[in-house]
């Protein structure tokens, strides 16, 4: 069973909005090359979103369950990966102090060949690519918490503008009568 860990300077609410936006997979899980839609229920425990996987030419069209939801703490998946079989993928989401979170992944084999064929290589493989998949998150998660950051700061910026603004010029129909470097 590969596992993984990573420290996002993020909530574990915003960590989970990410992880519960199913459009969001294609962002960052390895191997998805689109979102194709969700259940209405989603991510509702049964509930499912559908998409497509592959590398280089070679696509395969599946979909992945939720089978366990414990909101901003705990995400189990089933996830489908066409005639190679099925993985469960266990995602925990811990407070880490501050506004950091502790994500850490298990994924292993449940059914299909893959499952009968495991081995340390197929484990070390999927270690990897989920090493890769957790960086990608840890952006993504970060990305949007600078955003609401930077929205917030220009929010006061705005406020406090507006506040010490006055009008400048004389004749609102003349925008460059009180340039000095534009002649009138």
């Amino acid at each position: 069973m590969a596992r993984n860990d990573v420290l996002i300077n993020a909530s574990a609410t915003d960590v989970f909005n990410v992880l519960t936006d199913a459009g969001a997979y294609s962002r960052w899980v390895v191997g998805t090359k689109e979102v194709r839609g969700h259940d209405r229920a989603w991510p509702r425990s049964g509930s499912k979103f559908h998409h497509t996987i592959g590398a280089g030419p070679v696509r395969l069209r599946d979909n992945t369950k939720v089978l366990d939801i414990q909101q901003d703490q705990r995400l189990l998946l089933e996830a489908r990966v066409g005639p190679l079989g099925h993985a469960v993928v266990d995602i925990a989401v811990r407070p880490a102090g501050g506004n950091a979170t502790k994500v850490t992944m298990h994924e292993m084999p449940l059914r299909g060949p893959l499952a009968r064929t495991w081995n340390p290589l197929f484990d070390a493989v999927t270690h990897a690519r989920n090493v890769i998949a957790l960086r990608r998150l840890k952006r993504l998660c970060e990305a949007i918490g600078d955003t609401e950051l930077l929205n917030a700061k220009y929010a006061k910026f705005a406020e406090e503008s507006a506040s010490t603004t006055t009008r400048r010029t004389a004749d609102p129909t003349n925008f460059y009568d009180t340039d000095p470097d534009v002649p009138a």
